[in-house]
């Protein structure tokens, strides 16, 4: 009850005075002002203020109503988002049914083209004799193959037809989902805005449950960055080592043509070329793999592959079946040493692409504990509220 007048700081005496007898203020309407703009609810009868205004409250309550109002969108959207998954795997399958088609039937004209036209077919079946025959046989089987592919044109037609249509509706609900979902954000956030610090031994548990959730996820999560820095590093020198291997392989067949087939000062050339481009991505390979050892301790070790190509002046000086069967036994021997290391390396990936779901598997169990603590929470949260609410009326 206001015990002065707000306009002109005249003392109320009566209480039952609906306009200041001073000034003529209506004391009723800024009655209702000053306790809308001061209102707070108590919780529990206790210290512990509900942090929640009249607008606030109002917006609360227009949100639940409209959250509410639009729950069938749920089950809508699920339904939809199913039925155009189907639809456009249907239409995929036709796609791939008309493609075919389309191949069977090119491949029907060729035969019939070269029975028409002067070719070794049509020459053939013209000594024969049964040029006129075959040839009705290739021109059924080509009408046969294109009214195969017309009815197959039409099929992916229409289901194209109704992939447009399942997404322009699928589109629509989608918005409609979405700004329930924003309403429900909306909602939550004024919820945990009004408890936040609030004492209740309910809803204080459920919220130190949940923040020791959040701090255990921590550490999983930095292990698995630490994994899949190390995994991307461990596919790069993968394909380091592939580039390696495949240059190995041209190298190895210049080595035999230059040992049995007399090569000379070019064979020479291009192979020293290939060694030492496979040495370069050798080299590229240990140093991904030296990032990984150092981001995750843990990894499997790889052998080292030293690869030497001998002397380029040597075996051009001294060309002869010996030195180039000797140059023959290095490249083979770096081929297979290579080999060997991206086995490991593979065997390595492995290593870390099982520990990776491993650590897969605990995130996500932990991110639906997380998210399940956050729902009690915010139900908690919103039931204080309501408490707060009936109290008041």
């Amino acid at each position: 009850m206001l015990s002065n007048c707000p306009a002109c700081d005249t003392p109320i005496i009566d209480e039952g005075n609906v306009f200041c007898q001073e000034c003529g203020c209506n004391l009723t309407i800024e009655q209702k002002e000053n306790d809308s703009n001061s209102m707070k609810f108590e919780y529990n009868k206790n210290s512990n203020i509900i942090r929640i205004d009249q607008s606030l409250l109002t917006r609360y309550q227009e949100l639940d109503t409209e959250i509410k109002a639009s729950a069938d969108i749920v089950e809508i959207y699920h339904q939809h988002k199913m039925y155009h998954a189907q639809i456009t795997a249907e239409r995929n399958r036709a796609r791939q049914i008309f493609q075919n088609t389309v191949s069977i039937m090119n491949e029907e004209k060729k035969d019939v083209e070269k029975l028409e036209k002067l070719s070794w077919t049509s020459l053939k079946a013209r000594i024969k004799g049964d040029r006129d025959e075959k040839l009705e046989i290739e021109n059924a089987e080509y009408f046969d193959a294109l009214s195969k592919q017309e009815a197959a044109q039409n099929d992916l037609n229409e289901l194209e037809n109704k992939v447009k249509l399942a997404s322009e509706q699928l589109e629509q609900i989608t918005d409609r989902f979405n700004y329930r979902q924003n309403l429900i954000k909306t909602q939550i956030n004024i919820v945990h805005t009004a408890c936040e610090g609030i004492t209740d031994p309910v809803e204080d548990k459920i919220e130190a449950d949940l923040k020791r959730l959040l701090n255990t996820r921590v550490p999983i999560q930095q292990s698995k960055q630490h994994l899949i820095i190390t995994r991307d590093h461990l596919y790069q020198a993968r394909n380091y080592f592939g580039s390696a291997i495949q240059l190995l392989q041209s190298a190895k067949s210049y080595a035999n043509w230059d040992t049995f087939g007399g090569g000379g000062y070019y064979t020479d050339s291009v192979k020293h070329s290939k060694m030492a481009q496979a040495r370069n991505y050798v080299q590229s390979a240990y140093r991904s793999l030296q990032i990984a050892f150092q981001n995750y301790p843990q990894l499997p070790r790889i052998s080292y592959v030293q690869i030497e190509d001998g002397s380029f002046f040597w075996d051009v000086a001294f060309d002869n079946f010996f030195t180039d069967m000797r140059s023959r036994e290095r490249i083979e021997n770096a081929y297979y040493a290579v080999v060997n290391a991206n086995n490991e390396l593979n065997n390595s990936i492995n290593w870390i692409l099982n520990h990776l779901a491993q650590m897969d598997q605990k995130d996500n169990h932990l991110y639906e504990q997380i998210m399940s603590q956050q729902g009690e929470l915010t139900r908690e949260r919103k039931r204080m509220i309501e408490d707060a609410i009936s109290q008041l009326g």
